[in-house]
């Protein structure tokens, strides 16, 4: 999800002007409307969520989202189609960024909070840096393969929660608290 974040922030820039003709000040606009987007994702849309569902509700239906408005990007065939797509897409970014951490927190007990969060940091710094140099050298001859492998990140993500939640969640609590025991 951090990786979908990322790939989307990192070249929504650039995709704008290789696929829709976008200029500097067209960038410029896609950035504040990305950074007023997660802002009010995570002041308003967050907050009032929080008080309707749990994290194990809201992250996968925000992960499925992410994807769905990441392929939407893509499909922008106009500025203002891609400003609203960009929109949804950092909504669903806040909302799921603030779930998959209290997703974490609730997998452990109150003594192990600093160790999982750590973990979830560190993992969000990995997942800041690697997915971009793996797909950016590809960016020029192929502009939709970042915000592609952003949705494809999120379907793993998805998938991976899916698995965990249906397989066994105290057998994945458990591994959690046994690694944190180290």
């Amino acid at each position: 999800m951090i990786s979908a974040n990322f790939l989307l922030v990192q070249y929504v820039g650039p995709y704008s002007i290789n696929q829709l003709g976008g200029d500097l000040i067209t960038v410029s606009w896609l950035y504040v409307n990305l950074s007023v987007s997660v802002a009010v994702g995570h002041l308003v849309l967050t907050r009032n969520l929080a008080s309707i569902v749990s994290p194990q509700t809201a992250l996968p239906w925000s992960l499925g989202a992410l994807a769905c408005a990441l392929l939407g990007v893509t499909y922008s065939s106009s500025i203002i189609e891609l400003h609203l797509t960009v929109a949804i897409a950092m909504l669903c970014c806040a909302v799921a960024y603030t779930n998959v951490f209290a997703y974490l927190s609730n997998q452990v007990g109150a003594d192990q909070q600093g160790e999982i969060m750590g973990l979830g940091v560190a993992t969000q710094c990995l997942a800041e840096w690697i997915p971009p140099l793996a797909v950016g050298i590809f960016a020029i001859s192929y502009p939709h393969l970042p915000i592609l492998a952003g949705a494809l990140a999120c379907i793993l993500a998805l998938t991976t929660l899916w698995f965990e939640k249906n397989l066994s969640t105290s057998a994945f609590k458990n591994e959690i608290q046994s690694k944190l025991n180290f």
